[in-house]
């Protein structure tokens, strides 16, 4: 029985090795190159639709709200350019970002410089455009005052939606610097291509 020929579809024993000597170590890839690259990948795409809608979004809104009262219409075209800025600024961060998971699933050095450099300047653009929409909201409180007697007062609300979108915005990019600057993590993409 051991001298048949193998049918076919039969694996052949295992061969041991020829050479002697220590088996050479085996070679572990670590999983998270694979997963933050495709985290990187949708979070790029979905920022790149986004931006796209932001801007040119406003030009379908405003066919919706031709019958909005006169102040919230003044109000939506005071902002209109800031939005549509900051959604120009954002489309090429999220090409970036996209590229960056690219990269990073091919474990390719330049994903990670491409990721760093994407982390800086969305955190830079997370900043502006708070510090836009603070602006924004203050003007839109000091003309129309939420209680009697005009001042600058802020509701909660809006104050903790900014906080929530401030944290929410800082937090992806962040993580990336971190993780990148680990040093397990920069000693392993050191040997990538």
């Amino acid at each position: 029985m051991a001298n048949e020929p193998y049918q076919q579809g039969a694996y052949p024993p295992a061969v041991p090795p020829t050479t002697p000597g220590a088996l050479p170590p085996k070679v572990l890839l670590l999983k998270w190159p694979k997963v933050l690259g495709v985290i990187a990948i949708v979070l790029g795409v979905l920022g790149v639709l986004s931006a796209a809608w932001g801007m040119t979004g406003g030009d379908v809104m405003s066919g919706f709200m031709r019958n909005a009262p006169p102040e919230v219409l003044a109000q939506t075209e005071r902002i209109r350019g800031w939005m549509i800025t900051a959604n120009a600024l954002g489309l090429p961060l999220a090409l970036l970002l996209l590229v960056a998971g690219i990269g990073l699933c091919n474990r390719r050095r330049w994903g990670v410089a491409t990721a760093r450099t994407w982390a800086v300047l969305d955190i830079l653009l997370v900043v502006f455009g708070m510090a836009i929409t603070w602006l924004l909201l203050q003007a839109s409180f000091q003309s129309n005052p939420p209680i009697a007697g005009g001042g600058s007062f802020m509701p909660v609300p809006q104050v903790v939606g900014m906080v929530c979108g401030m944290v929410g915005g800082l937090a992806p990019p962040v993580f990336m610097l971190i993780w990148l600057s680990r040093g397990k993590i920069k000693a392993e993409t050191t040997t990538w291509q």
